[in-house]
C-alpha cells in the first residue's frame, strides 16, 4: 500500500537473533532527499513487485502465445489473463526451487478484475509448489496448467455463481488445478466464500502460506470488505508429489457467466514474496523516538 498509510510494513533482513536475546535496528526517517535503497530481493529469498515482467526471474508459458491478454503487466499487476476468452498462463520462477518438505512462508496478494463488475464470473488462480510441468493449460478451469495433477497446490476459486448453490467460491489446499468450483473431489482442506460472512466472490486479498516440513498451512484475508468481509487460515499435512521444486502461477479465462459478456475476468498477481519459516516469529517492539 506505499509508506505512509495505516497498512503500511516495513521488511529488514536481520543476519542473527541471538536465541533469547535481542538484535537492535534504526530506522532514520524525515529526510526528503534521502536516496531509496529498497531492494526486496535482497531482504527476501524470493520477491517480485512485478513492476516489470522480469524475464530474468521468470519463465513465461502462454497458451495462445498473446502478449496483449496472457502474462501482462499493468499498472503493477501481473494479469495473467486480462477480461479475454479461451486464454491461458503460467509462469515459474527461475533459479528458485521449492520441495514440499522444504520450510518456508509464501505470500502475495492478488487481484480479479470481473467482467460483471461484481462477481460470477473467472475460472481462478493456482499457485503450484514443488511441481514439474510448466505446459500451459487449454483454457477454462485448468488454471493455466496442461498438466493439472502436480505440486501442492494453493488456490482461489473466484466462479462462485451456480443458481445459488453452496461453496462454490473461495480458497483451497488441492493436489489438483483443475476443477472450477471448490467443492470438487480433490480438495483437502478450503475457506468457502458462501455462509463465511462475505456474499460475492473474491477479488482482492493476500494468500499467506506456511510450509512448516511436514504441514502446508493456509491463511487468507480479505482486502475488500464491501460484500463482507473474510479471513480464516487452513491446514493438513504434506505430501510428496514427486516434483522438480517448480515455484509457479497460473490462471486460465473460458467464458463469462455475465448476460452479453462472454469475455472471462482478469486474474492477477499484484506482488509475492517468500522468506524463511520459523517455529516461533520474532516479535518487534518500537521504541522511543530520537531526535537527531
Amino acid at each position: 500500500s506505499g509508506c505512509g498509510t495505516a497498512s503500511t510494513k516495513i521488511w529488514i533482513k536481520v543476519p542473527e537473533i541471538p536465541a533469547d536475546g535481542v538484535a537492535l535496528g534504526y530506522m532514520y526517517y524525515g529526510n526528503s532527499e534521502a536516496t531509496s535503497e529498497s531492494n526486496g530481493g535482497t531482504v527476501f529469498e524470493f520477491f517480485d513487485d512485478f513492476e516489470t515482467l522480469d524475464t530474468n526471474k521468470w519463465e513465461v508459458h502462454r497458451y495462445a502465445g498473446d502478449t496483449n491478454e496472457e502474462c501482462k503487466v499493468r499498472n503493477g499487476i501481473l494479469w495473467l489473463v486480462e477480461k479475454s476468452k479461451w486464454k491461458s498462463c503460467n509462469i515459474k520462477a527461475k533459479n528458485f526451487n521449492i520441495k514440499y518438505n522444504d520450510k518456508y512462508v509464501i505470500e502475495f496478494k492478488f487481484k480479479i478484475d470481473y467482467v460483471c463488475g461484481t462477481s460470477h464470473d473467472g475460472d481462478g488462480i493456482a499457485l503450484v509448489i514443488d511441481g514439474y510441468d510448466t505446459s500451459p493449460g487449454e483454457v477454462g478451469c485448468r488454471k493455466g496448467f496442461e498438466n493439472t495433477m502436480q505440486g501442492l497446490v494453493v488456490e482461489i476459486f473466484t466462479n462462485a455463481y451456480d443458481s445459488g448453490c453452496c461453496n462454490l467460491g473461495g480458497v483451497a489446499i488441492d493436489n489438483d488445478t483443475a476443477g472450477c468450483y471448490l467443492n470438487h473431489d480433490s480438495v483437502k482442506a478450503s475457506i468457502p466464500v458462501y455462509g463465511n460472512n462475505k456474499s460475492y466472490d473474491l477479488n482482492d486479498g493476500i494468500v499467506t502460506v506456511y510450509l512448516t516440513g511436514n504441514k502446508i498451512r493456509v491463511h487468507y484475508k480479505d482486502l475488500n470488505p464491501d460484500n463482507g468481509y473474510l479471513e480464516d487460515t487452513i491446514e493438513t499435512n504434506v505430501w510428496d508429489p514427486n516434483g522438480n521444486g517448480y515455484f509457479m502461477f497460473g490462471a486460465s479465462a473460458g467464458y463469462s457467466e455475465c448476460p452479453g459478456d462472454d469475455r472471462d475476468s482478469a486474474h492477477g498477481i499484484d506482488w509475492v514474496l517468500v522468506r524463511k519459516y520459523a517455529e516461533e516469529e520474532p516479535i518487534t517492539i518500537t521504541v522511543l523516538e530520537e531526535t537527531l
